[in-house]
């Protein structure tokens, strides 16, 4: 979805046979990632001056095959708001927090 300076984008992907559904949204000068899979999403925020995209997006390669299906929509404010039963791990300047521990990143 695209609007006004603003992008969602959400991913189903299948890990170890299981469907999993990512979201992203960049509004506001800052993305928001999270999954259906884990109860925490990351937000980092956009530095000024610099694009949001490099020709990968989520380590896929944009001259990858991908199927999709583009259909007209009318712009829906809502889709640009993370949700609220996600908690957000803010990454700074620092660098991202540790991951909380027993949660493991898919391979």
């Amino acid at each position: 979805y695209i609007a006004d300076g603003m992008v969602r984008a959400d991913f189903t992907s299948t890990i170890e046979g299981k469907a999993v559904t990512s979201h992203m949204i960049s509004a506001d000068g800052y993305v928001h990632t999270w999954s259906d899979a884990y109860p925490q999403g990351i937000k980092m925020k956009i530095p000024d001056g610099e694009a949001t995209t490099d020709g990968a997006v989520g380590g896929v390669s944009a001259d990858s095959r991908v199927d999709y299906d583009c259909q007209p929509w009318a712009k829906d404010s809502g889709k640009f708001i993370p949700p609220s039963d996600v908690s957000f791990m803010v990454m700074g300047e620092g660098g991202m927090p540790a991951m909380p521990e027993g949660l493991e990143l898919p391979r």
